[in-house]
């Protein structure tokens, strides 16, 4: 469970994460390479590990967020573009989950649907039904837990944590082939990142011996593991992992708010009472306004660690005027997020969040959008990690998590919090280094007076 004594006591594992000793700059290593050969270079390295698989770095005891972590995985191989149809997994999970005939009754049409589109040959028709059984069976799985998931039927290691090791590295496309590239951060992200990194390094703010450059892709949502934290200097991706946003729900009337940002460079609409909810699969609304409660896009500095209301936690500075530069005087900050998400049986948004899902009426008529949305929606229920939204701030993980060690081995495990603070926070191993940066990213339309 996050926050739990075990995750503490993983802290005090002595990790080295620090500049290696080969002594390389960023300059020196990246000399000669565009940003496509480092984008891909970064890619080789993730792709080369088992990161794209969300239980590869978490020794937590999540069994629902594990079974549909299996559950994705497997659906890919169900119903396969141009192949022959395998449904042993889900006879099985369907036996696990002690679901009744009715119960499963539209997953099974779905699926049946689903192989007829395959053996049709129109791509568009598979993609369609493919999609529509993929959310049925998500909907029967979270059907389950009407009270919480505290009646989650004893699966256990022989069905769960088993296959979780089974299908590390075999996430399948409709091709068949492993699907870890929807996993990876886009190009337009990173290259957007590091153009204003080295902007800002040839502007001087950016110290000799920073190392690190993180990317929080928000045009994600808060389902999907949307942090990444980058090791310029090896080209070795650090950290994989979710990350919460500003709920939207702001401080101040209507009138007051608009007066107020009416004041500033960049007026900032009222945000709407869910200007961070993306249980419906959406990415936050962002924003600059004091008491918005907004998370803010643009290139950030680490500043200094304090301890705080949500205990240890890292300032943040907004480098960009009218879009993040409020983020300090508005505390927003890094902090844990973890005791209450992780929870079960006390959190009421879980409930209503199975009861939302399990509303859902027919799946014939809807969209690759729609259904789209209903995924994110039920992944949220499930990955209860992130359905919490902040007052703005970037809300991680306190689970104990696996560390990247500067040879690219995985070696010891550290609160994550505790992983990310020391990292960005330039105290990598107890030696002081220089704080990194933080590039939240928003979409192809984000401008930046680093890159553009």
């Amino acid at each position: 469970m996050f926050g739990s004594g075990s995750a503490r006591a993983a802290s005090h594992c002595p990790v080295d994460v620090g500049v290696s000793g080969a002594g390389e700059t960023v300059e020196q290593v990246s000399q000669g390479l565009s940003i496509q050969d480092r984008y891909q270079a970064f890619k080789e390295d993730y792709l080369g590990t088992g990161m794209c698989d969300p239980s590869f770095n978490y020794s937590g005891d999540r069994r629902l967020a594990l079974l549909v972590s299996a559950v994705k995985s497997d659906l890919s191989s169900v119903c396969q573009w141009g192949k022959a149809m395998d449904p042993g997994f889900l006879t099985k999970l369907k036996q696990e989950l002690r679901v009744s005939p009715a119960e499963a009754a539209e997953t099974d049409r779905e699926l049946a649907k689903c192989s007829t589109a395959a053996l049709g040959g129109d791509p568009n028709a598979y993609y369609l039904a493919y999609a529509r059984f993929k959310v049925s069976a998500y909907k029967m799985i979270v059907r389950k837990f009407k009270s919480g998931p505290e009646s989650l039927p004893p699966l256990g290691a022989p069905f769960i944590y088993k296959k979780m090791e089974s299908i590390k590295m075999t996430r399948l496309k409709g091709d068949g082939t492993p699907d870890c590239d929807g996993e990876f951060v886009s190009f337009d992200a990173f290259s957007k990142a590091l153009t204003g990194y080295e902007a800002l390094k040839r502007s001087g703010k950016v110290p000799r011996n920073s190392r690190y450059l993180t990317i929080v892709d928000y045009t994600k949502p808060s389902n999907s593991r949307r942090m990444m934290v980058l090791d310029l200097t090896t080209h070795r991706v650090v950290n994989q992992t979710w990350v919460a946003h500003g709920d939207g729900v702001p401080e101040l009337t209507q009138a007051e708010y608009t007066r107020r940002s009416q004041m500033r460079p960049t007026p900032t609409p009222f945000p709407s009472e869910k200007g961070g909810n993306d249980r419906f699969g959406s990415s936050p609304k962002t924003g600059n306004e004091h008491k918005s409660n907004l998370s803010s896009l643009g290139f950030i500095r680490a500043e200094t660690e304090y301890n705080g209301t949500w205990g240890r936690s890292l300032r943040l500075h907004g480098l960009e005027p009218g879009v993040n530069d409020q983020m300090l005087s508005r505390g927003v900050v890094l902090h844990g997020w973890g005791v209450n998400q992780m929870s079960w049986t006390s959190r009421d948004d879980f409930r209503s969040g199975v009861a939302e899902v399990s509303s859902i009426g027919s799946l014939e008529g809807k969209t690759m959008a729609e259904l789209n949305a209903m995924d994110g929606r039920m992944s949220n229920v499930s990955f209860s990690t992130v359905n919490n939204a902040t007052k703005g701030c970037l809300g991680v993980s306190e689970e104990p998590v696996k560390i990247r060690q500067p040879d690219g081995s995985f070696q010891g495990e550290m609160n994550q919090r505790d992983f990310l603070i020391q990292i960005l926070g330039g105290k990598a191993n107890g030696t002081p280094s220089a704080p990194s940066f933080i590039f939240n990213y928003g979409g192809q339309e984000q401008k930046s007076i680093y890159y553009d």
